[in-house]
């Protein structure tokens, strides 16, 4: 597989695409990197043999827009942004849209608030963290008796373990069926690698057969650039069966990298926001929703869900 110059925990938000022969690992980032670093040589950490985009990255808060206001759009329940026919097949991305990794965060934030201490009511600082800085002050501000380093390590392995029990999105599986049942061809693109996908996805396994195919930019070879790059989304929908107009794919996403990814090739997209995730500007996708159950297919050209 085509290697990417990032530490082996980065997020895919940073900015090293240059292809490499060899594991990065090696290549090192500062031990404590969380992805976003420019840091080279600081040191190996126990983490370094982890493959990419198996540690999930680390999150902030992110305000969602309301469904009824969606920048220059009004949407109301009976508003059709797309036509019959505009969209023929649909591309899902993986994380935030077919697997729940919210509720893992989760998990994640109340393990090591159990462990050292801190209240329910302060869990939500441990969201806020992002780096060695942010580490260093809430060691510091709840007296923890961990090194910052040693916190963030903790954090990801902790993540690890419980990604295997990763569940899917409210309403996606229905969604699925329901575009299956009536014959909208449907694929996954995600920038994680195989060896990721097959720990995020090893209780789902049946579910992921009902994709026309799935695309992981961490580990195919065509995929030589991450988010925002149009690549990972120009592969995917030139593997459908049909080969169709980029304009009659339908991308639902929850990252605004990942919107303008799909954007860039040419496609619908719609965005679902994580609330967890880094507050950014609108990306300008097609609409703007706060969750797979208030995607309503009619809206978007497609086959109405039966009540």
């Amino acid at each position: 597989m085509t290697q990417k110059e990032c530490d082996p925990r980065c997020t895919g938000k940073c900015n090293k695409r240059k292809s490499l022969p060899v594991s990065t690992a090696s290549k090192g980032c500062d031990p404590k990197c969380t992805g976003r670093c420019s840091k080279k040589n600081a040191g190996v950490s126990p983490l370094d043999s982890l493959p990419p985009a198996v540690i999930p990255p680390l999150i902030t808060p992110l305000e969602i827009k309301e469904l009824d206001n969606i920048g220059d759009n009004k949407i109301g329940p009976q508003s059709k942004l797309l036509q019959p026919g505009d969209v023929n097949v649909i591309i899902m991305d993986l994380d935030g849209i077919i697997l729940d990794i919210e509720i893992v965060y989760q998990w994640v934030i109340e393990d090591l608030a159990g462990k050292y201490g801190i209240s329910a009511e302060e869990v939500p600082h441990i969201i806020d963290l992002q780096d060695e800085e942010t580490a260093k002050k809430l060691c510091t501000d709840y007296n923890l008796s961990v090194s910052p380093q040693d916190f963030m390590i903790e954090f990801r392995s902790t993540s690890i373990k419980h990604l295997a029990n990763t569940p899917l999105m409210p309403g996606i599986e229905k969604l699925v069926d329901h575009l299956i049942e009536n014959n909208i061809i449907i694929a996954v693109a995600s920038t994680s690698n195989e060896e990721a996908f097959k720990l995020k996805t090893q209780k789902h396994t049946e579910f992921f057969k009902k994709f026309s195919h799935i695309v992981l930019g961490g580990s195919d070879p065509e995929v030589d650039q991450r988010k925002p790059s149009p690549k990972l989304y120009q592969v995917c929908g030139s593997r459908f069966p049909s080969n169709p107009d980029p304009k009659k794919i339908l991308v639902l996403e929850d990252a605004s990298e990942g919107v303008a990814s799909a954007k860039g090739a040419q496609m619908n997209v719609v965005w679902f926001p994580n609330k967890y995730m880094k507050k950014e500007n609108d990306p300008g996708a097609l609409a703007v929703l706060d969750s797979i159950e208030a995607f309503n297919p009619e809206q978007f050209g497609l086959p109405p869900i039966k009540k």
